[in-house]
């Protein structure tokens, strides 16, 4: 089961090209999108036929993108008359544009094409939590002292932040009772990443107590904001624990949303389910799908999920119909992961960027 500490989304994310950290932006001008280049599986599973362009994955409200009008889905063609192909092409004529400039913008919607005038802005301010964290290298003591007072303001993101600072032994010292304390206050606040990290702390009894109904109970507040790797914890811990006293039918609808946002240890999972009929449908085609894409996931896999994978795999499309493999294989080139775009992503990007500086000596 994964570590809770490196929410998985944040590897996809940063495949799409989704990094909105003011950190990693500097000065650049900036729109707010994240996109793909449209390979054969983008344009399977999005139906985009032979369509040339950039596909926007996402564009962030409150940029300059979505505030010219670009959506979700369009197929960005052309800047200023130039075609282009690739995020890269489109970023450099963001750059070229510059802060303040136009660029006339072509897209396709729904077949239809038009064209919108995109003035790019600056990247996003560091938030107060960021900016606090900025100063750990040098001012250590001044970065605490004003995280604490942004909590005390009732900030969950900075309560997540002392909560994961007070978690590992650098670089201010491990304080396990510290720790629980600050991801309680943020959990209760409704702070997802928060909620995934009380759940995964009293799954382990890292911080203290150990007590599975008390993390499933936080687990499961995480994933219903969908946090992927709270769904597949909750879903592993709901199936297997023996001190989980809830309904244990609920792990496979969790392994099943997890599995969606493209998670291979969820997507094996929801193979296994489907394959034996256990919480989820018996179907050998929906699990043969599963397992090729857990199979061809680019999330890194450790070697014993890896070769169990491989394994069954080799027996499934030896034993299924041609027919029936031929059909797990085209369910599986039109899957594309449901990316997490919730607010607290950016937070918990920056957060572990900054902080996985000092985790080298950490468990």
């Amino acid at each position: 089961m994964r570590k809770a500490q490196i929410p998985v989304w944040i590897f996809f994310l940063a495949l799409a090209g989704f990094l909105f950290s003011s950190a990693q932006a500097g000065d650049r001008p900036f729109i707010g999108l994240a996109m793909q280049e449209i390979s054969e599986r983008l344009a399977l599973a999005k139906d985009l036929g032979t369509q040339k362009g950039v596909f926007v994955l996402n564009a962030r409200p409150g940029f300059a993108a979505a505030g010219a009008g670009l959506q979700n889905g369009d197929i960005i063609t052309s800047i200023n008359g130039k075609r282009v192909n690739t995020p890269d092409e489109v970023s450099a004529a963001v750059v070229s544009t510059g802060v303040g400039g136009k660029m006339a913008c072509s897209y396709i919607r729904d077949g239809k094409a038009a064209t919108v005038n995109i003035t790019p802005g600056k990247p996003p301010e560091p938030t107060r939590t960021e900016q606090a964290l900025a100063l750990l290298g040098s001012q250590k003591n001044e970065a605490v002292s004003k995280l604490k007072k942004l909590a005390s303001d009732g900030e969950p993101e900075a309560m997540y932040a002392l909560g994961r600072l007070y978690s590992q032994k650098q670089p201010v010292g491990e304080d396990k009772k510290a720790a629980l304390e600050y991801y309680c206050a943020a959990a209760e606040k409704g702070y997802a990443p928060a909620q995934h990290a009380l759940g995964y702390s009293y799954l382990r009894g890292s911080l203290g107590t150990k007590d599975v109904n008390i993390a499933a109970k936080w687990l499961e507040k995480a994933a219903l904001q969908d946090y992927a790797g709270a769904m597949v914890m909750l879903a592993y811990t709901v199936e297997n624990d023996k001190d989980y006293t809830g309904d244990r039918a609920s792990a496979f609808k969790w392994y099943e949303k997890a599995a969606l946002q493209g998670l291979s240890d969820a997507q094996y999972s929801a193979a296994v389910a489907c394959a034996l009929g256990r919480g989820l449908k018996k179907d050998q085609v929906e699990a043969l799908k599963w397992y090729i894409l857990a199979r061809k996931s680019p999330e890194p896999q450790d070697d014993k999920l890896r070769d169990n994978i491989e394994k069954v795999l080799k027996i499934l499309k030896t034993t299924m119909k041609k027919p029936q493999v031929e059909e797990a294989e085209k369910r599986a080139a039109r899957f594309w992961p449901e990316l997490n775009y919730h607010d607290y992503t950016f937070d918990v990007m920056a957060i572990n960027d900054i902080l996985s500086k000092f985790a080298d000596g950490d468990e």
